[in-house]
């Protein structure tokens, strides 16, 4: 029997332990995922990598419950976990996929952290997150290329959690035109929605029209309605507690000024 070797990785409050017989399935792991890696992962879940001998029907990601056991599944990977042991095998065609099993996962997790994941660019500055929540061509990117690098959480998906009394911005490792990530976290001081414009301006809406634009820009692959309803309260709770704006821009800064000049927390 092959020994298994094992790597952690932890994303925000999440952390997850892979153990296989492969090594250079390891090895990637290692590569893709170099500044979420952890020797000490806090309360993981233990998930066995197994082949996927060839791909499944084609089908959009998703993750049920029922009772005990989680499913995630793919075309190109199969999940079975156990909810009382967190633990579980993955079967995946490489380890190219993870990426979107650790979407699919993740949003199933976050529901138990009173959070959600993002298509969003996040950025750190005076000790707190702004988050820029928008689908493919809203500005992401755009927004992000106006932030300093090293402030710089992710241009493509921010993972955000409740912890205390406070709402977190977590970075994560999935990013879009910008290589850049950071595992860094902070307190959440705003959503800005974005919106293209000739002129820079930003106005403040309120919590109604901030869930519907949040919840656009959610990712989710849940299948059980109690878990849409979960979802649907945890927007509600974060709209309530942070403050939302739109934000009028031009992909260019005025002169003489930087982008929280035009977006204060």
């Amino acid at each position: 029997m092959t020994p298994l070797s094992t790597v952690s990785i932890a994303i925000g409050p999440v952390a997850l332990t892979f153990r296989s017989g492969q090594k250079e399935t390891l090895r990637q792991i290692r590569s893709m995922y170099p500044s979420f890696l952890t020797n000490k992962p806090v309360r993981p879940w233990t998930v066995d990598l197994l082949s996927l001998e060839k791909n499944r029907p084609a089908a959009a990601p998703f993750f049920r419950r029922k009772d005990n056991a989680l499913k995630l599944s793919w075309s190109r990977f199969d999940g079975d976990l156990d909810l009382s042991r967190r633990a579980g095998r993955l079967k995946i065609r490489s380890a190219g996929v993870l990426g979107t099993f650790l979407r699919v996962f993740l949003t199933h997790e976050l529901l138990e952290l009173n959070g959600l994941l993002l298509h969003a660019a996040g950025a750190l500055w005076e000790g707190k997150a702004a988050v820029f929540p928008g689908r493919s061509g809203s500005g992401k990117s755009t927004i992000s290329r106006l932030v300093p690098r090293a402030s710089l959480l992710s241009d493509e998906i921010i993972l955000l959690y409740r912890k205390g009394t406070r709402w977190m911005a977590q970075g994560t490792p999935f990013t879009g035109e910008s290589p850049v990530h950071h595992n860094a976290s902070g307190p959440l001081g705003r959503l800005v929605f974005l919106r293209k414009s000739a002129r820079w301006d930003r106005q403040d809406i309120e919590r109604p029209d901030a869930a519907r634009r949040l919840l656009r820009c959610t990712l989710f692959f849940g299948r059980n309605d109690p878990d849409y309803a979960r979802l649907l309260d945890i927007v509600r709770r974060l709209v309530g507690d942070v403050s939302a704006s739109l934000l009028h821009f031009r992909p260019d800064l005025p002169p003489g000024r930087c982008l929280h000049d035009c977006c204060p927390l």
